[in-house]
């Protein structure tokens, strides 16, 4: 089952292709009117009433984030896979907070990717397969001290066993994009691999 998480980032800027709609507190407003599954979060970013199928309330005083409870909500009612939605702008903890959901939701068995207008963001854990235009960019960022790249197609610079270390990140920064399928393996670790779109 396929659902959407839409987050309080400050816009929602591509349409959202999932039936299933969930809401991390503010992000509600970015949806407003529509078919909302569950809205979840303490609500102290959303100044519209919210209106769902499921609305949870947590408290103002909390070790998690809206956003982490949405995922283990998206895990108990048997999701599979989630697109996560306005992720990208704002105050850039936020964003970093944000873009971790991408480990939780894998620590859940669940696939996820963010999705934006300009950029989307991947956890790269085995192999992965992206939808690009000649002229893009990918970016890799290891998650833990470093990660090994086996090999990647469509991609101008060579990556075969290229070692990518948080200390040294250069090696990993802005491939250009040659071919309108990009594949990356991974060999050792995990990584976050962004697709900037030109």
């Amino acid at each position: 089952m396929k659902a959407a998480l839409i987050l309080n980032g400050e816009t929602l800027d591509i349409p959202i292709e999932e039936e299933i709609i969930i809401c991390a507190d503010g992000g509600y407003r970015h949806v407003a009117g529509r078919k909302v599954h569950a809205i979840i979060g303490d609500f102290d970013s959303l100044k519209i009433e919210p209106n769902a199928e499921k609305i949870i309330k947590l408290p103002v005083e909390k070790d998690i984030t809206d956003g982490e409870r949405a995922i283990e909500y998206c895990k108990s009612i048997g999701v599979s896979e989630i697109s996560i939605y306005a992720f990208n702008k704002g105050r850039l903890d936020h964003q970093i907070a944000n873009i971790c959901l991408l480990l939780l939701a894998y620590n859940k068995g669940i696939k996820a990717v963010a999705k934006s207008k300009n950029e989307d963001v991947y956890l790269l854990t085995d192999n992965l397969t992206i939808k690009a235009k000649i002229g893009d960019y990918i970016s890799i960022f290891p998650c833990d001290t470093s990660c090994v790249i086996k090999t990647s197609k469509g991609l101008y610079y060579k990556t075969e066993n290229l070692e990518l270390r948080n200390d040294k990140i250069g090696l990993g920064i802005s491939n250009n994009v040659i071919d309108n399928n990009v594949y990356i393996e991974i060999l050792k670790g995990k990584a976050l691999v962004f697709h900037n779109k030109q």
